[in-house]
Order: structure tokens, then C-alpha cells, then sequence
């Protein structure tokens, strides 16, 4: 029984590690500036006025947001200075919990009834 449960527990946080835990969102330049700075997101693109989008390397460095602009590295290596009144949007990279828990929740409770029904297809040795 014991082989069981390691083996349910492995298998849940298998299929959890599977789905991912974020994902990218965007929002405007506002809403990110209007939360607390420990609990901004990175910020991983940036889609302007103009309808360009920008994607940061953030192996390079973070995006640094000042008065007068948002500054970080593109995926090519350049350095870019965004003025503020040019961005439209931020792209951010936000975990979803609530996605994974549920994932993990009905993943387990399949898991569940198929032991409590004699094993069904799931054998642990």
C-alpha cells in the first residue's frame, strides 16, 4: 500500500509539473506600476503604440521601469529605452495556481477511484 501512495503523489506532481505553473498575460503599464514592487512579476515583452512587440532576454537582466521609461535587453542582444507613453501593453509571466491545483485535485481523485474500484489501469509496483 505504501508503493501506492508514493506512487499517487509521484504521478500528481508529474502531471502538475507537466501543465506548467505560469503563464503570460498582458496588462497595461498602470495596472503592473499600481502593485506592490515585491510582488511585480517579471516583466518578459512589451507591446508598443505602434503594435510592435518587444521581448526581453531576461538571462540578460532585468527590465528596469523609471520615471521617463521602461529599459532591458531584447532577445538579439540590443539594449532598448521605452518611453512610457509609447507602451500599450506589458507582457508578464504569472503563476497560475488555481490551474494546477484543480489539475492535480482531478488527477487525484481519478487516481483514487480507480484504486478504490480494484486498480483499474494504474499498477504500482
Amino acid at each position: 500500500m505504501g508503493n501506492r501512495i508514493i506512487g499517487m503523489v509521484t504521478l500528481v506532481c508529474f502531471i502538475a509539473y507537466l501543465g506548467g505553473c505560469s503563464s503570460a498575460r498582458f496588462i497595461s503599464l498602470e495596472q503592473y506600476q499600481k502593485r506592490p514592487p515585491e510582488s511585480r512579476p517579471n516583466i518578459v515583452g512589451v507591446m508598443t503604440m505602434d503594435g510592435t512587440f518587444c521581448e526581453f532576454d531576461l538571462r540578460a537582466g532585468t527590465v528596469r521601469i523609471e520615471e521617463d521609461g521602461l529599459t532591458g535587453t531584447l532577445m538579439d542582444g540590443r539594449l532598448i529605452t521605452l518611453a512610457v507613453n509609447d507602451i500599450k501593453t506589458v507582457q508578464i509571466m504569472q503563476s497560475d495556481t488555481d490551474k494546477i491545483l484543480l489539475a492535480a485535485g482531478l488527477i487525484l481523485a481519478v487516481v483514487l477511484i480507480s484504486i478504490s474500484l480494484g486498480g483499474g489501469f494504474f499498477y504500482f509496483y
